[in-house]
């Protein structure tokens, strides 16, 4: 099955829950940042984002208002689209239905 690296707000932490829930009962693998133990950790945020991307079959995006809510997400997110998009992995963008968030992916 396939590994997936979610890219998110933390803020958004119980849609990201219900999404990992979801893609483990499937049979895939997520992979969600906020939720790898410290001691699995690389010590340099960016080295640890770039290596569980480039393990990844695909990126699935959460488009909400969290992620434009600060500049240091919206950085992040730009930073893990980014590496997918080098590396030819899809970036799949789930947002709301009818009223879409202004962000350039």
């Amino acid at each position: 099955m396939a590994v997936i690296f979610i890219s998110h707000s933390k803020r958004d932490k119980w849609l990201v829950q219900i999404i990992q829930t979801l893609l483990i009962n499937l049979g895939h693998t997520p992979i969600i940042e906020e939720f790898i133990p410290e001691s699995r950790k690389e010590p340099i945020p960016c080295k640890e984002i770039r290596k569980n991307i480039q393990l990844s079959d695909a990126v699935f995006l959460f488009l909400t208002d969290e992620i434009v809510r600060t500049e240091y997400t919206k950085k992040w997110v730009i930073y893990e689209v980014g590496l997918a998009s080098d590396r030819n992995i899809p970036v799949f963008v789930f947002e709301r239905k009818g009223l879409p968030i202004p962000y350039d992916i």
